[in-house]
């Protein structure tokens, strides 16, 4: 199957997702400590390069930050297209969009993060060499996105998908439908986090990931102010990307890796699923196939 070439408005660089780590298969006649040898140099290879696209998307972002900046005082409108029953948005008159591209908002936002990370890891590179990647499985949180291995990328997607699989279990045995969403129209434009009741509120940040796993492991449930302020600011942020993603050219012009993040961000299960699919997962999102 052929998909439509990625459009430059609405993918960030290539810098922002990590190269592709090679690791060379042990020769038949290689030592062990020469095939360990290697890999570590391979592995160092690929972190210092890493490391490069961090630094590199951060001088990429001061300029877009710039152009956010001057734009932010006569940003222009723009309403949000309502979606279907999985699009959960808030309420707005209006959704105002900065005047850069969402390739240059998501540049922004990912390279602040990854910078945020980058000198702790760094730091952990410098000591540890080539033993690092006996560690870094476990330490993905610190680690730079440009800087993770394919073996800790999708260990965190099975955790978080794990983790949803279990919450909405548990949401699904507690509640009803009805408890869950009451009178709320869910074919509206949005639904008003500030008048759903504990319930819905756990609905929305189960399947979102919304609050911290620190909550599950104490058996405890969050407090309904936290989950408003963090299910609040979660669909903010999405009902803005949607916008862009709309205004920018729409899910066709979403390169194969923006489409997995974008699939990921809006709580849509990705391990094990072809390209094909989760692009019909994100066209029933924004209401453009399947049913409203």
């Amino acid at each position: 199957l052929v998909f439509p070439l990625p459009s430059p408005l609405l993918n960030p660089p290539s810098s922002i997702h990590p190269a592709p780590l090679v690791i060379a298969p042990r020769g038949a006649n290689q030592g062990l400590a020469s095939y360990l040898y290697n890999s570590g140099k391979s592995y160092i290879g690929f972190y210092k390069d890493g490391i490069n696209r961090v630094r590199a998307n951060h001088k990429l972002a001061k300029a877009v930050g710039a152009k956010l900046r001057a734009s932010s005082s006569s940003s222009g409108p723009a309403s949000a297209t309502p979606g279907n029953k999985k699009n959960y948005q808030t309420p707005q008159t209006e959704l105002t969009l900065p005047r850069v591209t969402r390739a240059e908002y998501q540049l922004v936002l990912r390279s602040y993060r990854d910078m945020l990370r980058l000198p702790g890891f760094a730091f952990l590179v410098l000591a540890m060499g080539e033993w690092l990647p006996l560690i870094a499985i476990w330490i993905t949180p610190v680690v730079p996105v440009p800087c993770r291995i394919p073996g800790q990328i999708r260990r965190e997607l099975e955790k978080l998908e794990r983790r949803r699989q279990i919450r909405l279990q548990r949401l699904g045995r507690t509640y009803t439908a009805a408890e869950l969403f009451g009178d709320a129209d869910t074919d509206a434009e949005g639904v008003d986090v500030e008048k759903l009741p504990l319930p819905a509120l756990l609905h929305f940040s189960a399947q979102l990931g919304c609050h911290s796993s620190v909550w599950d492991m104490l058996f405890l449930t969050p407090p309904a102010v936290l989950l408003r302020w963090s299910v609040g600011r979660r669909l903010r942020y999405l009902e803005k990307d949607d916008a862009m993603i709309r205004r920018d050219g729409g899910v066709k012009g979403l390169s194969g890796e923006e489409v997995r993040v974008a699939c990921v961000e809006r709580g849509i299960d990705t391990l094990g699923r072809k390209e094909e699919e989760l692009r019909r997962e994100l066209d029933s999102w924004f209401g453009e196939g399947g049913e409203r």
